[in-house]
């Protein structure tokens, strides 16, 4: 335990006088530091993602905090309610401006879909695109409840896969 507390203040203690971090450059060892923070603070709070969504959600929160804060230090001294905000707008986004986790997880549960119904995995990627483009501009992804507006999605899908099935010579049945 002595140990453990030891490291801790020893973390502090180096992430405060590392020098080579500024307001829209900061040093790697400090965007390392976040990225740990950011996936300890996630997985503390249930989030179970695949290395891509962290991937995704980390590039945004960088983009977003690097500009604004001096460095890693500085921004942990924020309250956490700040921090959560940078978290959830780069998690989620908003309508038009979806954040990377929600795209992905958008185009990883339309890829199911289209797999379940044995579409050719020649168009299920572009298909799956084409479908988060007319979504994301309908809806806030913190307000999509996909069981409650299931049939503006299927009416929504079908306009992006059949004509790229048409494109690509497959034969479909309309339901």
């Amino acid at each position: 335990m002595k140990y453990i507390f030891t490291s801790i203040i020893l973390i502090f203690f180096l992430s405060s006088c590392e020098k080579d971090s500024k307001k829209g450059a900061w040093s790697d060892s400090d965007k390392n530091k976040m990225k740990e923070a950011v996936i300890m603070s996630g997985k503390a709070n249930g989030l179970q993602l695949s290395y891509k969504q962290w991937d995704y959600i980390f590039e945004c929160f960088i983009k977003a905090v690097e500009p604004n804060f001096e460095s890693f230090a500085t921004f942990e001294k924020e309250p956490d309610n700040i921090k959560m905000e940078f978290l959830l707008k780069c998690a989620m986004g908003e309508k038009n401006n979806w954040g990377g986790f929600a795209k992905q997880s958008y185009i990883e549960g339309c890829e199911r879909r289209l797999r379940l119904g044995s579409f050719p995995e020649d168009v299920i990627e572009e298909a799956c695109q084409c479908e988060l483009k007319a979504v994301e501009k309908l809806y806030s992804p913190s307000k999509l409840n996909v069981d409650e507006e299931i049939e503006n999605i299927k009416k929504i899908q079908k306009a992006c896969l059949y004509p790229m099935l048409d494109k690509k010579g497959y034969k479909y049945e309309i339901k």
